[in-house]
């Protein structure tokens, strides 16, 4: 089972890369089609589009509500991804220690936030249902976020198991599973959900700097007229 999980770890990363990279070859190759933003991006047009993806201002301007429990949820995630990384670091720094305070938190915060996300779509929003891929990635991430309450709260697995077999994955020498069927659900739920993940999320800072180009060009044009 080691080794099946270790190369679905594999497969998936192989994966999300090459999607990646197609998307931000896309992004260059429809950059170049444009006259108007052929001039290159400004250090204006970078701040803007930096304070759109750590702030998701847009989403502010039209809809509050539902901004705060997408900028709660991504908050979250990204404190529980770096912590983490305690398990494929040997040493692991100390700052990833010093968030174990945040992290805890987070950790409770993080389905609550899938929750609230789920229905203010429904209910603030008043939408009658929800596209199967949002749905189905929902899902995902509150089976996985219980999961992984579950195992911290009740059924605690071996921390140094876990550590072995994620430095196996690190150092392509594939270890054995740690014992108990909710890592494993949690593990492949994770595999699952990178694999599925919308890329053009990853690809968030490129899509924001060509937007953010193509609304200075419009500017400029009307401003023309």
């Amino acid at each position: 089972m080691g080794i099946i999980l270790t190369w679905g770890y594999y497969l998936v990363m192989l994966l999300f890369i090459v999607t990646y990279l197609q998307k931000i070859s896309l992004l260059l190759r429809k950059k170049d089609e444009l006259p108007a933003v052929r001039s290159g991006i400004t250090l204006p047009v970078a701040a803007s589009a930096a304070v759109d993806i750590l702030l998701f201002r847009r989403l502010f301007l039209s809809n509050a509500f539902l901004w705060f429990g997408e900028w709660l949820f991504h908050a979250c995630l990204v404190l529980i991804m770096v912590r983490h990384l305690r398990f494929f670091l040997d040493p692991v720094p100390p700052c990833i220690f010093s968030l174990q305070t945040p992290v805890i938190i987070a950790g409770y915060l993080f389905p609550l936030s899938l929750i609230y996300i789920f229905m203010a779509k429904l209910v603030i929003e008043k939408k009658s249902y929800l596209s199967s891929s949002n749905f189905f990635l929902l899902t995902l991430l509150l089976l996985s976020a219980v999961s992984g309450l579950l195992m911290k709260l009740w059924f605690r697995p071996d921390l140094a198991e876990i550590k072995w077999f994620s430095l196996g994955i690190v150092t392509f020498s594939p270890s054995e599973v740690p014992h108990g069927p909710l890592f494993i659900m949690h593990f492949v739920l994770f595999l699952i959900v990178f694999a599925y993940l919308p890329t053009h999320i990853a690809a968030a800072p490129a899509s924001l700097l060509d937007a953010r180009q193509r609304e200075k060009a419009i500017r400029s044009l009307m401003h023309e007229k």
